[in-house]
């Protein structure tokens, strides 16, 4: 939940602390996409009756090491099954570089659209 508060934080502008976000849109089923609860038991159900195969990350463990352990067990998940430099691999995906090949890119985050927008407007 504190990865959906700081993407609510950063998308949107959100300025309410963690308690009052977790009391008044986790525990009321307010995200953007409906229930999390719901959204995510329909996954975990059907992975432990065995009729999909689900790796499922975190996004707060794969801070812990810049997610080096992440790109091991998504190879093992695929089951890659060659050799790899899963440090090479974590730094050319880490957060900081996609963000920067998408601004690149011209694929923006909504804060960049509206400064953009509002500078237009002024001229």
């Amino acid at each position: 939940f504190v990865s959906s508060w700081h993407h609510i934080y950063g998308k949107y502008g959100y300025q309410g602390s963690f308690d009052r976000f977790f009391e008044k849109v986790v525990l009321t089923d307010s995200f953007e996409s409906g229930s999390w609860f719901e959204y995510h038991e329909e996954f975990l159900n059907a992975s432990e009756e065995g009729k999909i195969e689900v790796l499922f990350l975190k996004y707060e463990d794969m801070k812990i090491d810049d997610g080096i352990d992440a790109v091991s067990k998504i190879a093992e998940f695929i089951d890659l099954g060659c050799e790899f430099d899963a440090g090479k691999i974590a730094d050319m995906c880490n957060l900081k570089k996609m963000k920067a090949i998408s601004n690149k890119s011209g694929i923006a985050s909504i804060k960049t659209i509206q400064v953009k927008q509002e500078v237009e407007g002024l001229k």
